[in-house]
């Protein structure tokens, strides 16, 4: 026996702890309250006294044992028999988890604009003094939210560059920018990822160059965390589909007539005014093709969030349906949030059709 001095006392045990029982609070459901082992599946309650002999605590723990193995037997043998295809998977999306926090923790989160957005939204609330937050449905929204983000740098970034390519340079110059963004898509995209590492790493390119410029001071542990920006995966990520938006975005601007611009211009309208009234209108089917490739691409991303961030961000929906399959092995609950995702995504994607008058033929045009 060890003694170790408690905040109630000297006491004298070796296998006792909180969880050597089976009054365990199984999940942490605002709607459903407290449901444990025993309410569940009607068994004994059963714990280790700690104040119990040693030999007692040895026996009383392998009793709990022996009741869970003959559970842990028993729910694998009623799972092996269940419907899969049932609705209480869909219905854990929307299921909220308590959060633990501090009092100091909590006044800090409830300060944040994001965590009040959170409460307006109704993802996130308080009953009996806890914080309770919808996390499956948080991280579905921020990785919607985030795909729009980045599909919209994308088509900022490529917007420029298809027109120079269509209309802005000679068609010998487009063909050399053609090649400098064509070769490097010869890699393969997960090593092309991986050389991001190299770039925005605690010790690497930007931060070297940044102490280079007395910026940083690597040699004092000073650098930029760059791997715990968004912004950060969202660059990543408009690299990686830059294409996807370039190329719709050209092949439609190449169809344009030049004396139309020509003739804007001689009319004294502005080069915005050129781009508003003239070339934006005409573009319009390819930004639109662009943007649903790029949108779709973004929303399934799973390499990139995952590489880049390396755990110091939330993750995106993506991560969490391969959890679901991969962690926690629970692949109906993960098949139920991708067919939910991918339903959402499609509405998404065909309410920008709708609002850009985009039409399918349109896909198979460019």
């Amino acid at each position: 026996p060890a003694t170790t001095t408690q905040p109630g006392g000297a006491r004298t045990f070796v296998i006792q702890c909180d969880r050597a029982t089976t009054d365990q609070r199984l999940i942490r459901d605002a709607e459903q309250g407290r449901v444990t082992l025993t309410g569940l599946y009607d068994l004994p309650l059963l714990a280790v006294d700690a104040e119990a002999p040693l030999q007692t605590q040895i026996e009383q723990a392998e009793e709990i044992r022996v009741l869970a193995a003959e559970l842990k037997d028993r729910l694998r043998a009623v799972e092996s028999r269940a419907n899969p295809y049932v609705a209480d998977n869909f219905v854990t999306l929307f299921q909220s988890r308590q959060i633990p926090l501090t009092s100091n923790r909590k006044a800090i989160e409830d300060a944040r604009p994001s965590k009040m957005l959170l409460n307006l939204l109704g993802l996130r609330f308080e009953r009996n003094g806890q914080v309770y937050e919808r996390i499956s449905l948080i991280t579905l929204l921020k990785t919607i939210l985030f795909a729009v983000l980045a599909t919209g740098l994308a088509l900022v970034v490529c917007y420029p560059i298809a027109y120079n390519l269509a209309l802005g340079v000679s068609a010998e110059r487009a063909v050399w920018l053609f090649l400098a963004l064509i070769i490097p898509y010869a890699i393969v995209e997960l090593l092309r990822v991986y050389a991001w590492l190299s770039i925005i790493d605690n010790n690497g390119l930007i931060n070297r160059l940044l102490d280079l410029a007395r910026v940083v001071d690597l040699e004092a542990g000073e650098y930029i965390q760059f791997k715990r920006s968004s912004m950060t995966v969202f660059v990543v990520i408009v690299y990686t589909y830059i294409l996807f938006m370039v190329f719709p975005v050209f092949n439609v601007m190449s169809t344009l007539d030049r004396n139309q611009i020509e003739a804007a211009r001689d009319l004294g309208a502005s080069t915005w005014r050129v781009h508003r009234r003239v070339v934006i209108p005409h573009a319009k089917p390819g930004i639109a093709v662009g943007c649903i490739a790029t949108f779709m691409l973004s929303a399934g991303a799973f390499s990139v969030p995952r590489i880049i961030s390396r755990g110091l961000q939330s993750e995106w929906f993506t991560q969490t349906i391969y959890n679901k399959f991969f962690e926690s092995e629970n692949s109906n609950v993960g098949a139920a949030y991708a067919f939910a995702y991918t339903v959402i995504c499609f509405g998404i994607v065909g309410c920008f059709m709708w609002a850009m008058r985009a039409r399918l033929k349109d896909f198979v045009r460019i």
